[in-house]
Parts: C-alpha cells; sequence; structure tokens
C-alpha cells in the first residue's frame, strides 16, 4: 500500500492497513478490465461474476458503517448528491429501456457512496488518496506489460457498423484508453501533491511522473494532454508566482514553434490531432457531434427525467444507424447525465460541482482546483461517471466533490 511513500500514517494500526487493503482491493477489481464487452452487451460472465464477489465480501465487511452512513449526512454536498441519485432512479422506474443491468448498476453507485464515506472517515485523506495512488499505478504497470505481450486485450478496438479494428492506442486493463489517459493525469496531479507534502522523494517523484507521462502518450489522448496542461496553466496564472508564469511562458512559446514546424506538413499535423488525419473527423471531434446532435432529440422527448440510469448502453446502440456508428454513451459527462437523468440532474451537477469550484478557490486549495476542473475540461468529450457501474473517476469524484477533498482529515 506504500509503495515509495513516507510517514503516510497508513501503517500506523493493523486495523488502519486492513481497511487500506480492503478499499486497494475494492479499487482494483472496480477498473480492472481484462475483457471488454461488445456495445449493448449486458451478459454476466466470469469477469463480471469475480468482481461482484470480491465487491459483495468488501461491501458485508463494512455493512454496519454503510448502514450507519445511510441515516447520516456528513456535509451539505451529499444532499445535492442524494438528489441526484433519487431523480436517476425514479428516471430509472419509468424507463421502457431499464432493465436488471440499470437497477444493478444503480445500487452499486448507491453502496459504493457510502463505503466510500465510511473508508474515509477511518482512514482520512491523505491515506485514501495513497490507496488510489497506488491502485492506478499497479493498473497502469499491468497495462503497459500487456500492451506489448498481449496487444488483443490493451490495444483498443475502434467499432463501426461493418465491425472493429484495433489501433496502437493503449487501453490497458482498465477498458478504454481515454479511462486510462483521465486516471493518469490525476495521478500526475496527485503526485504533485504528494510532493509538496514531503510524502515521496524528489528521485522517486521523478520516477513516477515519467512512468505517467509514458502512459498517457500510449493513450493518445489529446483531450486527458490539453486538460493536463490547462489545469497547471490555470494553477500557475492563479497563484501568480513569477517563475511558475515564466515557465508556463515557455512552454506555451515551445509548444507554438513547435506546432508551426509541424503544420508545414498537413497530414502529419492532421494525424496528429485525428485518428485518420481526416478534416471532417477533426470538425466533428472525431464524430461527437453526430452523438449529440441524436441525443438532443432523445433529451427533448423526456426532458425532465430523462431516460434511466446505465440505459445509454442499449438506447444508443439501438439506434445506431441514425447516428452513423456504434456507440455505448453519450461522450460527454454533461449530455450523459441529460440523457440519464434530464435537467433535473443536470442543473443537481451543475451546482454541486460550481460550488466546490468556488470554495476551492477562496480556500485557495489549488491541489482541488486542479482536480475538480480535470472533471469538468474531460467531461466536455468522456462519460467518465454516470453512465455503468462505478469505476476508477466515479469514486474519483465522490472523495473529492460529494465527501468534499478539502475536509478535515482523522488521524
Amino acid at each position: 500500500m506504500l509503495i515509495g511513500f513516507q510517514n503516510a500514517g497508513l501503517e500506523r494500526t493493523r486495523i488502519l492497513h486492513f481497511v487500506g487493503l480492503c478499499f486497494f482491493v475494492f479499487l482494483f477489481f472496480s477498473q480492472f478490465t481484462l475483457r471488454t464487452p461488445t456495445y449493448g452487451e449486458r451478459s454476466v460472465d466470469v469477469q463480471v461474476i469475480v468482481k461482484l464477489l470480491f465487491h459483495l465480501f468488501i461491501f458485508m465487511l463494512f455493512l454496519p458503517g454503510i448502514l450507519k452512513s445511510i441515516s447520516s449526512i456528513y456535509n451539505e454536498r451529499t444532499y445535492y448528491f442524494s438528489l441526484m441519485c433519487f431523480f436517476l432512479l425514479l428516471s430509472t422506474l419509468i424507463s421502457n429501456y431499464s432493465g436488471w443491468y440499470s437497477y444493478y448498476s444503480f445500487f452499486y453507485v448507491f453502496l459504493t457512496l457510502h463505503f466510500t464515506i465510511v473508508v474515509y472517515k477511518l482512514l482520512g485523506r491523505d491515506r485514501v488518496l495513497i490507496v488510489f495512488f497506488n491502485v492506478c499505478t499497479f493498473l497502469f504497470f499491468i497495462s503497459v506489460i500487456l500492451y506489448y505481450a498481449n496487444p488483443s486485450i490493451a490495444r483498443y478496438a475502434y467499432w463501426t457498423l461493418d465491425g472493429f479494428y484495433f489501433s496502437a492506442r493503449m487501453q490497458g486493463v482498465v477498458g478504454h484508453p481515454n479511462t486510462l489517459a483521465f486516471l493518469s493525469v490525476t495521478s500526475i496531479f496527485l503526485l504533485y501533491y504528494f510532493y509538496s507534502k514531503e510524502l515521496l522523494k524528489k528521485h522517486v517523484a521523478f520516477f513516477y511522473l515519467l512512468f505517467f507521462l509514458g502512459v498517457l502518450f500510449l493513450t493518445n489522448s489529446k483531450t486527458n494532454i490539453f486538460s493536463l496542461l490547462f489545469c497547471f496553466s490555470l494553477v500557475f496564472f492563479i497563484r501568480g508566482k513569477t517563475y511558475e508564469i515564466s515557465l508556463l511562458f515557455f512552454i506555451f512559446v515551445f509548444v507554438f514553434f513547435l506546432s508551426s514546424l509541424v503544420f508545414g506538413w498537413v497530414d502529419v499535423f492532421l494525424k496528429g490531432i485525428s485518428r485518420t488525419g481526416d478534416i471532417e473527423e477533426i470538425l466533428t471531434f472525431t464524430g461527437r457531434t453526430y452523438i449529440w446532435d441524436f441525443i438532443l432529440d432523445l433529451i427533448f422527448q423526456q426532458p425532465i427525467l430523462g431516460w434511466g440510469y446505465a440505459n445509454t448502453a442499449a438506447l444508443l446502440v439501438d439506434n445506431s444507424e441514425y447516428i452513423g456508428f456504434t456507440v455505448a454513451q453519450a461522450h460527454s459527462t454533461y449530455f450523459q447525465l441529460l440523457i440519464s437523468g434530464g435537467f433535473v440532474c443536470f442543473f443537481l451537477y451543475i451546482a454541486l460541482v460550481f460550488r466546490m469550484f468556488f470554495l476551492f478557490v477562496s480556500k485557495r486549495d489549488y491541489m482541488s482546483i486542479m482536480l475538480l476542473v480535470h472533471f469538468m475540461v474531460v467531461g466536455l468529450s468522456e462519460s467518465m461517471v454516470f453512465n455503468t457501474v462505478p469505476n476508477l473517476p466515479f469514486v474519483f469524484f465522490i472523495l473529492l466533490v460529494v465527501i468534499g477533498y478539502n475536509d478535515r482529515a482523522r488521524a
């Protein structure tokens, strides 16, 4: 649990170490994926059963604490999230597309929320984030090995109406390159936080940084690369320190100069910012505008409560011919919320996120600002949360926004 860390405090007692281990196992199996299901598939395979058994065992161990947390509201942010859950459940109950998978996914979210609250209260902020960080690192390590040893598992397959083909993008064992990239950027932010608190030595932090940047490069996720640069730029600008502004200026000049050189070779430039180099692919954000255009029609058919939680895997797949290709989610957190829970859930989400943003700014909590803005930026083009059973980005959203990343940790 403490790879490379010092003075973290997780080793203080056996019970804390046990709680950390349980949290590690829970997070690992929340994201670990060896077989990515086809779009619209809702069958139960061995992978799902193994995950479910591990999670049920952990939930049973922490059931007394979970039941206690259900009856207690720790802060006002949980009200927003509880209301979102209520309306998502209501929309799921009335939707014609809802099935066992919808209810299974929703109640998994409910249990995960309260389990995370219990663990957070037992371990405190820093120790929870260290466990989260180490889970990500371990998943990255397995992903890189499989990327070269077994490409059919670790490389992303692009799906079309005619089938699929494997690309050079690494998805590893987390199911999608964009999820892997999101976690690598999140890990870089956490690395910066741990280093600033002297929980990591300089040479260890440098090794982690190189590894995470390598993973990010192999995913070829432009949105997450942009988010990494944007978040650090935002914090450097807010902090207003001369050397950070100078560094920021140097990076932008370097990127502009490099882009100017590459721009001379149009094909190279287009392929660098897209998959195929097709200008239409760039203008449509790799086909996302087609998805969003169709989703807007669905949203206004059910504007108040939406079509139900985790139903896009069936709803969008059944209408693939209208989109032009097969897709299982909205490729936008905001559109995903609109189609799942309508405008009610959408505005609750916006209120929750912006409330936390202004709170972090007022407290000058720069690390939380970067992590939250990362969610907001990547959420423009990716459904990182609210589309299926909980994954690592979803659990981190609970830690950061719902529970409160800046809350005082218990010793």
